[in-house]
């Protein structure tokens, strides 16, 4: 079959590894003749050899679940996310929105293809094959079981689809110049022994190659060990290095290059097959990497063969960051914290599923991993947590570089068992081998809320298990002194042990998610069981949420920006927590709580990301809507939250007040300031604010920004205020309301009703007003602030029977701005504004009015539902 001009070109052209980078390299993604062998008949029938032909073309290096696979990238987003040719029974297009149930079950009980043979033709450069030269391919991922064949030879294989592996061609290559057969047998077991993260069940699978292959051409001898140790108070690092797979003193020389251009250089002789240690002094005034300033440097790893001379035979390019990730307390407290180079560091983080439309667990372009960490570091986060996956090598290259720190997130087996664990701790090993060298990375997290370990009220009794976990967690320490290590990010309190005591929920209940906090704060105290299984205790790990949300997996495609800033404000206020993760960056098909969609279009968020969750926040203390009476004082409880690191200070608060009152007039209300003071890594009260709320009824919000002594701008917030007048309370819409026409009509309460399609809503108004106003929106009964479609609609306004007024109304929205409908448990839907003038009419006149709308529907809300407090027609 042809393959398409978007699949002949070569994806992913950059070099898989930086860290580990030879000169002599080709990239072998692309286009692959293919074939599925859904009978398992390819090994018999001999499809290895070089002269099998496959009938199908498919995209290296993207799994065949996906639509990048097959040439169809383009054609992916937030509603097609895979490609049914992954499936051998049929599989229905999802619903849209697409929501976890009964499509989700049938496609998860649908027949798969679980082998796939590539094939392709390659030639090596005449140099590659000179002297002791060797060739090798690179598999940089391959779910789950690969066999390697050259020109018909059996030349290697692996187990695990999450590490690279390497397999010599050499012994199988015909002569320089000439046409070499490549075939890989690729078999998924979904074997519930291996390791699995969330491509199994939860969202699509990921069947096949699923990350860069390329040849490469090494020395006999080659380097094939290189571990980076910083030593910040020594102000140098280790280098450890290995040599492979011949015996021989070879020289190993290594060359750091600083930010700032300086050359450090140090050398070793390293027996092969075994491995040395180089101290490498890096000055008396080294640059040290964090968040704030990713500064890192450049390193050459040169390996020379005995019969060589000082001639360089490997040269291998990498780099690495000079930090150190550790504990310590916040100062001035006895408040444990995560540090980054001895100076707290709040995690701010996002879940990062690392899932993608088009690609399912590949991404199809370099530059779409670099836009999802910058869209993290534009939210004001510092750090994702990269949720139970060995990802992509160049996710870290990017996040080192841009200063977004990882949680790294071991995807776990489906139960517990002897294989299960050999191939669980296999993985481990792999990945710490792979990727220690990225400062980025702060802690490995071994299992995700029990996942794997068996039952989780089991788990809390099973001995057996919490010892081996116990055990994995001393190894990984061993194979890396340099980073915390998480035993078990927990729902259900089951840590045994670990450096960080973390804990999730979702809840979207503002009272339940503030006495929930509070509990966990209060709880997370030396010699507490609390959060950790029978016999076992907290010491002095710092106490960090690693999931929360007020939109959970399953709860649909809803609005997150109302939850978000209570939610996080709630984590805000206690100096206890030393971090939160937010679930999360971006939608993952039928999951939509991310701040970005699936496809990476942005969701609307009414207020700068950065003012909730920035390192330097303004903290206000109580319900998400502050009911009062008109003109009251409004006592305001505030702190500020500095976790920047910026110097203790004053400055002042300024404040204003605007907003509509129930006539759906603007109100300018009072303005004015307010002094301010922090502390650095404290949570600081400001004492004494009150804030005049506006005479007349309505809803009005108070805006406050800090401003430093420079006049600065620092952080900011606003508060909603609800101003009620008790002695005269609002009544819904009108009741002589009726719609007719309609698709379909539904009601919530008396300030809510929708009709869907075309029709007609009616009711009759007192004549002798100026003008008519009301809110109103297209006709979508719950809008969904992810969805992709576009549901405007044209109203026209009758009164009396004559056309007055025509209005375009965009898409239904639902965000934060719904502060009236969060209110009254509708999540986030409101209108806009519109002023209709009224003809003039006899005293007690009551005039006709409708409200025609086109197929985008009509939704109109009362004073009580909603943006705006409007009283409404009477």
């Amino acid at each position: 079959m042809p393959v398409s001009d978007a699949a002949a070109t070569t994806p992913r052209p950059e070099h898989p590894r930086p860290d580990f980078q030879r000169d002599e390299w080709r990239n072998c993604n692309g286009a692959w003749e293919f074939a599925f062998d859904a009978d398992d008949r390819g090994v018999a029938e001999g499809w290895q050899r070089p002269g099998a032909s496959f009938p199908d073309r498919i995209v290296v290096p993207f799994p065949w679940e996906s639509l990048a696979a097959w040439g169809e990238a383009a054609a992916a987003g937030d509603a097609r996310f895979f490609s049914a040719r992954g499936y051998i029974e049929p599989v229905p297009e999802p619903p849209v929105p697409v929501l976890r149930g009964a499509w989700h079950d049938a496609r998860g009980r649908a027949a798969r293809q679980r082998i796939g043979w590539y094939r392709r033709t390659f030639t090596v450069p005449a140099e590659w094959m000179q002297g002791d030269r060797r060739v090798y391919l690179v598999v940089g991922a391959a779910d789950s079981e690969t066999t390697v064949f050259c020109n018909g030879m059996r030349v290697g294989s692996h187990e695990g689809g999450y590490t690279p592996f390497a397999a010599e061609l050499t012994a199988a290559l015909r002569p320089a110049g000439e046409e070499n057969v490549l075939v890989l047998r690729v078999r998924d077991t979904s074997d519930p022994d291996s390791p699995l993260g969330k491509q199994h069940w939860w969202y699509e699978q990921t069947s096949g190659i699923w990350q860069t292959v390329h040849i490469e051409a090494r020395p006999e001898g080659h380097l094939s060990h290189l571990r980076v140790v910083p030593d910040v108070a020594g102000k140098r690092v280790r280098v450890h290095v290995g040599v492979c797979p011949v015996a021989g003193n070879f020289e190993v020389r290594v060359t750091a290059r600083s930010p700032q251009g300086e050359l450090f250089a140090a050398s070793t002789v390293c027996p092969g097959c075994e491995r040395r240690t180089i101290e490498l002094p890096l000055g008396p005034h080294p640059a040290l990497w964090s968040p704030d300033e990713p500064n890192l440097y450049d390193l050459t790893v040169e390996v020379a063969a005995p019969a060589a001379g000082p001639r360089a035979t490997d040269v291998v390019h990498s780099y690495f960051g000079l930090r150190e990730i550790g504990t310590g307390r916040l100062p001035g407290t006895d408040v444990p914290c995560v540090t980054c180079n001895g100076v707290p560091l709040y995690v701010r983080a996002a879940l990062h599923q690392s899932f993608h439309p088009a690609g399912v667990y590949a991404y199809t372009d370099d530059r779409i991993i670099a836009d999802d960490l910058r869209a993290a570091r534009d939210a004001g986060l510092n750090a994702v947590r990269v949720h139970i996956k060995v990802d992509d090598p160049r996710l870290y290259w990017w996040a080192d570089r841009l200063g977004v720190c990882i949680l790294y997130d071991l995807p776990g087996t489906a139960r517990q068992t002897a294989e299960a664990r050999r191939r669980w701790e296999a993985t481990l090993r792999a990945a710490i081998e792979r990727d220690a060298n990225h400062p980025s990375i702060v802690a490995w997290v071994l299992f995700n809320e029990t996942w794997g370990l068996g039952e989780a009220a089991a788990y809390r009794q099973d001995a057996d298990t919490q010892a081996w976990v116990e055990a994995m967690v001393e190894l990984t320490k061993r194979l890396d002194p340099t980073r915390l290590v998480e035993d078990n990010s927990p729902c259900n309190g089951d840590h045994v042990a670990t450096d960080l005591n973390t804990w999730h929920f979702y809840i979207n209940d503002p009272e339940r998610a503030r006495r929930h906090i509070a509990h966990a704060v209060e709880s997370a105290r030396p010699g507490s069981s609390w959060n950790f299984v029978p016999g076992r205790a907290q010491a002095e790990q710092p106490l960090l949420n690693s999931e929360y949300g007020g939109i959970a997996a399953g709860d649909g495609d809803r609005d997150v920006s109302w939850c978000l800033r209570w939610l996080t404000a709630e984590l805000r206020r206690h100096e206890r927590v030393t971090g939160y993760v937010y679930t999360e960056l971006h939608d993952v098909e039928w999951e939509h709580n991310g701040l970005l969609r699936y496809d990476r279009l942005p969701k609307e968020f009414p207020y700068d990301l950065r003012d909730v969750l920035g390192a330097d926040v303004l903290v206000v203390d109580g319900p998400p809507v502050h009911r009062v009476r008109p003109g009251a004082a409004l006592p305001l409880p505030l702190a500020v939250s500095v976790f920047s690191g910026r110097p203790d200070g004053q400055g002042t608060l300024r404040w204003s007040v605007e907003g509509t009152d129930e006539a759906g007039r603007h109100v300018h209300g009072e303005r004015g300031t307010w002094p301010a003071s922090w502390q650095a890594w404290r949570v600081i009260p400001v004492p004494g604010l009150r804030i005049p709320v506006p005479a007349a009824a309505g809803l009005y919000q108070v805006r406050l920004a800090l401003h430093d002594a420079a006049g600065q701008r620092v952080c900011g917030t606003y508060a909603d205020v609800w101003a009620e007048d008790a002695e005269r309370p609002a009544s819904g819409l009108p009741g002589d309301l009726a719609a007719s026409g309609f698709a379909a009509v539904r009601r919530r309460g008396e300030d809510y009703v929708v009709g869907e399609g075309s029709g007609t809503m009616a009711f009759t108004v007192q004549g002798g007003s100026d003008d008519l106003a009301l809110e109103a929106a297209a006709g979508v009964f719950e809008p969904r602030q992810t969805d992709g479609e576009r549901t405007p609609t044209t109203v026209e306004v009758a009164v009396g029977g004559r056309v007055v007024a025509r209005r375009r109304l965009p898409d239904a929205p639902a965000d934060a701005r719904g502060v009236l409908s969060y209110c009254a448990g509708i999540p986030g839907a409101y209108g806009y504004l519109l002023r209709v003038p009224l003809p003039a009419a006899a005293p007690g006149e009551r005039l006709s009015v409708e409200l025609r709308a086109a197929e985008g529907g009509l939704a109109l809300f009362g004073p009580r539902a909603g943006r705006y407090p409007i009283r409404g027609p009477r």
